[in-house]
């Protein structure tokens, strides 16, 4: 390769994360539902789709709501 592109593969670093483990693997992160931010969650297939489902056994997840949140509609 020329000399700019073997720059630039030596330049970057796949591992250069704080996430990194020990054996070069990244780390799990639990999963977080986007909208309220709980990771009470777990992923689940469900009719071809994943759905987040509360860590009860059969209940989908349903973000708590509050009366700020409709604050902006007023």
């Amino acid at each position: 390769m020329g000399d700019i592109a073997d720059w630039l593969l030596s330049s970057q670093d796949p591992f250069d994360d704080d996430d990194e483990r020990e054996n070069g693997s990244y780390a799990k992160r639990p999963p977080r539902c986007k909208h309220c931010g709980s990771t009470d969650v777990r992923w689940r297939q469900q009719t071809g789709k994943w759905v987040l489902f509360s860590l009860e056994p059969g209940k989908m997840h349903v973000c708590d709501l509050d009366a700020s949140a409709f604050e902006v509609l007023k």
